[in-house]
């Protein structure tokens, strides 16, 4: 029974390690065989759960994810922690049931009061599903703002809250200091996008891109500001790509210099118009012996960034996720490495949805998702 405690800790510990580093796969296995042995003290097993749910939660998984959290919390070992991973995992899953998020973050707080984050996001959800007590959920949604306005996911619920309950120039005035604080942080752009789109401001274009502003008209007693000479105009944003977007529309989103570059990378002679560029790199890329040699030349990091995107349909989000039980600080986390998604996007196989959000969205082209799963295996 010793032998087996040690055993069990010793497990755990690696797991912990890889689960810290990332290395999701590498620690599923490990944890894996560690809930194989026989009788598993209650507090290893609550841990290796946790692990378990929050890698899944970090991926997308959320059935994944509530399976191993349902049973960590079946241990009786209660942690406001666990509850919070599991509300998460309920709440963003487009199948998810509201309504036991909902208990989950209220217990998550019961547990740890001194928690703003789980205190935030208990109001955010008590404000959407019980408005007729939101009087009582603002004051909690405020007390938790003021205890740290300088966590971007506190932030972010606050400002959601106040525009559920009307309160624009509030929201306004928070999501402004927002907006220089994480300047381009794509959740804050879309709420700044949706508040000015309440009021009137701004009218969704075709295929939702934004219409450019028409030219201002001067008076006749008004100067009339020329261009500097010298400057060229900023380059349009590309439109945002569907999630079953094919590689010929991905391809139009990129400019002439990553065009060019691309073609480098594939070995594609210059020559000709960047549309018949273009079309030469849809062309190489659907070629299964050249994905199959680019395929080869990726990190492993790469190859396993590739799968995970499969898994997940050909598309990813940054989520919130777990930091761990000692540091109870959630956050806005980066899934991937950066030098992996940099390394894909240069080889024209993920492509970013929108210029805006590059870094928190990205997708592999539908028509290029089979021929890279053959290559990959």
């Amino acid at each position: 029974m010793a032998s087996t405690i040690n055993m069990a800790q010793a497990l755990l510990e690696q797991g912990r390690a890889l689960w810290e580093q990332d290395r999701y796969d590498e620690a599923t296995q490990v944890l894996s065989r560690l809930l194989r042995l026989r009788r598993i003290p209650r507090g290893i097993a609550e841990r290796a759960q946790f692990y378990l749910g929050d890698m899944h939660l970090a991926q997308g998984h959320y059935p994944k994810a509530r399976r191993h959290l349902a049973a960590a919390i079946a241990t009786g070992t209660d942690c406001g922690e666990t509850h919070f991973l599991m509300a998460r995992a309920l709440d963003w899953d487009d199948e998810g049931d509201p309504h036991s998020a909902y208990d989950h973050y209220r217990r998550a707080t019961d547990l740890d009061p001194g928690q703003p984050l789980y205190s935030s996001s208990y109001a955010l959800m008590r404000i959407r599903q019980r408005k007729n007590r939101s009087a009582a959920a603002l004051t909690r949604l405020r007390d938790a703002f003021g205890a740290d306005p300088d966590d971007p996911d506190i932030v972010y619920n606050y400002v959601c809250g106040l525009m559920d309950l009307g309160r624009s120039t509030e929201a306004e005035l928070a999501l402004r200091r927002a907006r220089k604080t994480w300047p381009g942080h794509p959740m804050f752009e879309e709420l700044w996008y949706d508040l000015l789109t309440a009021r009137g401001m701004l009218r969704c274009a075709p295929g939702g891109a934004l219409p450019a502003p028409p030219p201002p008209r001067p008076a006749a007693d008004q100067p009339v500001l020329l261009p500097f000479p010298g400057l060229a105009k900023r380059a349009p944003a590309p439109a945002a790509l569907r999630p079953n977007a094919r590689l010929r529309t991905a391809l139009e989103t990129l400019g002439a210099r990553d065009v060019a570059r691309l073609g480098r990378i594939l070995g594609i002679p210059a020559t000709g118009s960047t549309a018949e560029q273009r079309d030469r790199i849809r062309r190489a890329l659907l070629n299964p012996n050249t994905l199959r040699t680019l395929v080869q030349r990726l990190s492993v990091d790469s190859r396993r960034l590739i799968r995970s995107l499969q898994e997940s349909g050909g598309m990813a989000r940054k989520r919130l996720r777990g930091d761990g039980p000692a540091a109870h600080r959630p956050h806005f986390a980066a899934a991937p490495t950066l030098d992996s998604l940099d390394e894909l996007r240069r080889t024209g196989l993920v492509f970013p949805t929108h210029a805006a959000s590059e870094r928190e969205r990205f997708m592999i082209p539908s028509d290029l998702r089979k021929l890279l799963g053959e290559a990959m295996a």
